[in-house]
This record gives C-alpha cells, sequence and structure tokens, in this order.
C-alpha cells in the first residue's frame, strides 16, 4: 500500500510515520537478538532440521485503546509442541492458497481471533524471524486498526487474549531475566513482563524491533 492510502485511511501522524519506517531500512536482527533467547543459540548450533525452513506470518495488531496505542497479544492453549502455553501474536504457517505472506498473517489472525482482513491497514513488516525449535520463517507483518477491535478467539488454539499498551511494553521496568523451561533447557532467558504475561522467544525479539521503530519515530517527531 502507497503512503498515500494509508493517508486516506488514517489522519494519525504516528501511524503515517511507522509507516514510513517500515519502508526505510528497518533495525533488524541486531535488534531482534536484544530480546533473544540463550536456546536460540544452543539449538541452531544442534542444527537438526534438514531442507528449506517452512514459511509462516504473524500479525502485530496495533490500534487506540483509551488514547493510548496498543497490540494485541494470544496466550497458546497448552499441547503437545513446543510452543504449547506461550504468548504470541496472532499467526500460522503459510498455505498454498495465500498469494502472500501478508495473505497468511490476515487470514491466520481472522481464524484466530476473529479480525476482519477488511479492517486492517497494511503498514509494513519487520524482519523475519527464524525459530529453531519448529523450523519456521516467521515474518511479522505490522497492521493497524481503526477501532478497537473485537475478537473471537478460536477455543482449540488461543486460551487468552490480551491487548497491552505499546508504552507499557517497552517500559524498561517490564523487561526481565528469568527462568523459563526452553527447548533447551531451563535457562535466564530475557522477557517482557506485563500482568500475567512472560513474552520471550521470537516473540520478545519481533517486540524489540517494533520498540526500536516506534521510539525512533518518537524522538524524531516534528
Amino acid at each position: 500500500m502507497h503512503i498515500q492510502d494509508i493517508k486516506c485511511f488514517t489522519s494519525d501522524l504516528l501511524i503515517q510515520q511507522l509507516a514510513l519506517a517500515f519502508r526505510e531500512l528497518l533495525p533488524g536482527v541486531e535488534a531482534q537478538l536484544l530480546m533473544a533467547p540463550p536456546s536460540r543459540d544452543i539449538l541452531l548450533r544442534q542444527n537438526r532440521h534438514q531442507g528449506p525452513a517452512r514459511k509462516a506470518a504473524v500479525l502485530i495488531p496495533l490500534f487506540y485503546q483509551e488514547g493510548r496505542l496498543s497490540t494485541l497479544l494470544i496466550t497458546r492453549n497448552v499441547y503437545e509442541g513446543v510452543h504449547s502455553g506461550q504468548v504470541a501474536f496472532p499467526g500460522g504457517k503459510a498455505e498454498p492458497f495465500d498469494t502472500s505472506l501478508i495473505d497468511t498473517a490476515l487470514r491466520e489472525a481472522a481464524e484466530e481471533v476473529g479480525l476482519e482482513p477488511a479492517n486492517v491497514l497494511v503498514l509494513g513488516s519487520l524482519t523475519d524471524v527464524y525459530i529453531p525449535p519448529s523450523h519456521f520463517m516467521v515474518t511479522p507483518v505490522v497492521g493497524f486498526l481503526n477501532s478497537v477491535p473485537t475478537v473471537t478467539p478460536d477455543g482449540h488454539e488461543v486460551m487468552l487474549v490480551s491487548s497491552v499498551a505499546l508504552e507499557t511494553l517497552f517500559d524498561p521496568d517490564n523487561r526481565k531475566e528469568l527462568e523459563i523451561n526452553t527447548p533447551a533447557g531451563r535457562l535466564s532467558t530475557p522477557a517482557y513482563c506485563v500482568a500475567d504475561l512472560v513474552i520471550w522467544g521470537a516473540t520478545a525479539m519481533m517486540i524489540s524491533e517494533l520498540e526500536c521503530i516506534w521510539q525512533s519515530v518518537r524522538l524524531n517527531r516534528p
């Protein structure tokens, strides 16, 4: 989508500036690694997977709630799998019928939490994140909604849906080092901790890059 289309969708200057930032040079892996778990290096060195990583995408929805720019996170149900019970953005693997990874992110968000794709203005994407335990290469797609979304969680996949203000999520006091059970064992791991949410792993890496962009835009606002 062109920036002119974004201006037609919203007059909010911060959102317009964020959209422009996603079209420039991203902070990239360097920003993501600030919140990378130590288990990542261990699993990368073990390299148990063969062949190219599977494609996936998540949606990072942005919206204003009580005057504060916020995002939406899900807590996955407990199941037999490496991402059981984790906090994440809505998303999942690409299907052959998806025309792009943006379509994957929008479709998965619709399936998991009921977000209507037509209500989401895609601002851009962050740097892809490789997830060693599941061998997925994930594209984080950032979208904006003009109102607080009404969510309908898929009870099969989603235990809880939470909205968090970005300024709360990015508060330095909410970045912790915790002992977490990872696929490589129980390790001291960086995490964003807001209320009862403990956000670590690939999701925390995505948030870290988003935080760098958000802070840069705020510092450079006229």
